[in-house]
């Protein structure tokens, strides 16, 4: 479940809900090694300051993107940012034990 916000956090619309298969989700996440760097960064979130794996994804045919993973948190990422378009995603809270 996730809804779209303004830059002010306001939310724009409702919440969407949708399903998808553990394939679909493995293949939405998989990067092609000749075009990902990884490294370690600690960046503020709204969740607060979390170290994370940085991916620097560069594949030929996409925009640059950049997204970090929780160390200590499995799952999505905690942001995405898009060359071009701006921070496209970013988690404001989480279920999940930290």
């Amino acid at each position: 479940r996730y809804s779209r916000a303004g830059e002010d956090g306001t939310p724009l619309g409702d919440a969407i809900e949708g399903t998808a298969t553990w394939a679909e989700l493995r293949d939405h996440a998989a990067f092609p090694a000749a075009s990902t760097s990884i490294s370690e960064e600690a960046i503020d979130t709204p969740l607060g300051r979390l170290a994370c794996l940085r991916y620097d994804v560069r594949a030929p045919g996409r925009p640059p993107t950049t997204l970090w993973f929780v160390v200590d948190l499995p799952g999505m990422p905690v942001r995405v940012d898009v060359e071009g378009v701006g921070t496209t995603m970013e988690m404001l809270s989480s279920s999940m034990p930290s």
